[in-house]
C-alpha cells in the first residue's frame, strides 16, 4: 500500500534490481508490503460438529506493523461480521491477536464455510483463509430405553396414547408387548398400532400389526413385536393405538430402544 515518507509517496522499493518488502529508516518501520497471517484453529477442516453454534476460533500475526483489527472481516455463509460484530470476541498476543466467533443464532443442518481476512496497519491485505464444516444436531443413541409406560394402561377408544416423547427424535427402533382383551360378546379382530406426529397435532400410522382373532368376554392375545421406522422423519411424539374399541389393551412394555435425536 502506498505510504507517505518525506513527502514522497512510496509504492515499491527496490534495491541492487530485487524489490524489497519494507523499509526501515532510523530503527523505524517506514514501509512493508508482508501480507498479515490468518491461521484458523477450529472447527478443523471438513469436522462434523453437533452443536447449532459452533465456536470458531483463529489467530491473526503480523510480525511488522502489526495487525489492524478493526479492519477484520468474517464471512459465515452469506452474512459478514466485524471485529465488534456480535458474537465475536479477542485479546491481544505477540504480533497479533487470538479471536473467537459464536454464531448469535443457530445453524441450520448441512454445510457451512467461514471465510477470513484482514488489514495490517500499512494496509496490506491478508489472503482469503476458508474453512468448511459441517452442522449436524442429530446424534444417534443405541441400547436406550425411554418413554416406559405403566402397565395398568386400559383406556377405550381407537386413538389410546400409551407414550409421549419430550423430544423429537427419527429413525427409531419401538418395542411394544402386552395383552389385548376383547369385551365385546363377539370375537373381534385384535390390531395394535404404533403412531407418531411430525408437527404435535396430526397423527400418521408408521406399523399396524394384526395380533389375532380375540373370542368374546374378555378373552385376549399377547403381543410383543419390534419395529424400526427408518424414513428420516422427524416426529416430536409417539403413542401405541388399538384398533378396536371393545378391545383392552394391557401395556407391558412401549419404548423406543434406539433412535436418532436432536443434540442438546
Amino acid at each position: 500500500m502506498p505510504v507517505k515518507f518525506n513527502n514522497t509517496t512510496i509504492t515499491a522499493i527496490k534495491y541492487a534490481g530485487k524489490t524489497l518488502t519494507k523499509l526501515i529508516y532510523n530503527g523505524k518501520l517506514v514501509f512493508e508490503t508482508i501480507k498479515p497471517s490468518v491461521s484458523i484453529t477450529s472447527p478443523s477442516s471438513g469436522a462434523t460438529l453437533n452443536t447449532a453454534r459452533p465456536t470458531i476460533s483463529f489467530k491473526l500475526t503480523d510480525a511488522d506493523s502489526g495487525v489492524d483489527i478493526t479492519t477484520l472481516s468474517l464471512q459465515l455463509d452469506s452474512t459478514t461480521y466485524k471485529y465488534n460484530s456480535s458474537g465475536v470476541s479477542y485479546s491481544a498476543i505477540t504480533n497479533g491477536y487470538n479471536v473467537s466467533f459464536t454464531p448469535p443464532s443457530n445453524l441450520s443442518d448441512g454445510s457451512h464455510s467461514v471465510t477470513i481476512s484482514v488489514k495490517d496497519k500499512f494496509g496490506n491485505n491478508s489472503s482469503l483463509t476458508t474453512r468448511s464444516f459441517t452442522i449436524s444436531t442429530w446424534t444417534t443413541v443405541t441400547g436406550a430405553s425411554f418413554l416406559p409406560i405403566s402397565n395398568a394402561w386400559s383406556h377405550t377408544g381407537n386413538n389410546s396414547t400409551s407414550a409421549l416423547s419430550s423430544f423429537a427424535f427419527k429413525n427409531a427402533t419401538f418395542h411394544v408387548a402386552g395383552i389385548l382383551y376383547n369385551n365385546d360378546s363377539y370375537t373381534r379382530e385384535g390390531h395394535v398400532s404404533i403412531d407418531a406426529t411430525p408437527d404435535g397435532v396430526n397423527w400418521v400410522t408408521l406399523e399396524r400389526r394384526y395380533i389375532g382373532d380375540i373370542s368374546g368376554n374378555g378373552g385376549g392375545k399377547n403381543f410383543d413385536y419390534t419395529y424400526t421406522c427408518s424414513n428420516g422423519v422427524e416426529y416430536k411424539a409417539w403413542r401405541v393405538v388399538k384398533s378396536n374399541g371393545s378391545n383392552v389393551a394391557n401395556l407391558t412394555t412401549a419404548v423406543i430402544t434406539s433412535y436418532t435425536r436432536k443434540a442438546g
